[in-house]
């Protein structure tokens, strides 16, 4: 098999292509914020475009589905509202979080 320059400089493009193409399927950064008022917790998640989403309380966890993988930093969400809930874990290939309560 004989590579040429033009066919490595084809696969390097192609490969790059492919690359860009499947990252966008992952996750979406994502902004979250907590906020606390008069006996109520308000979390808001920030994305790039309207996501719909799924809340849903079982038992004693908090479980947020939305329809596309989420990546975000909870810190700030977790420090407003560490009386309400802990650190979520991450399921369904980050479609879904699950707070505990």
């Amino acid at each position: 098999m004989i590579f040429t320059v033009k066919r490595f400089f084809t696969f390097v493009l192609c490969f790059t292509a492919f690359f860009i193409i499947i990252s966008s399927a992952f996750a979406d950064t994502v902004v979250s914020e907590g906020q606390q008022g008069n006996g109520f917790a308000r979390m808001k998640f920030t994305w790039s475009k309207p996501v719909p989403f799924l809340a849903r309380i079982s038992g004693k966890r908090l479980m947020l589905s939305f329809g596309r993988p989420i990546d975000s930093d909870y810190t700030n969400l977790l420090r407003e509202l560490s009386d309400y809930l802990g650190r979520p874990k991450i399921l369904n290939m980050g479609m879904t979080l699950v707070f505990p309560l």
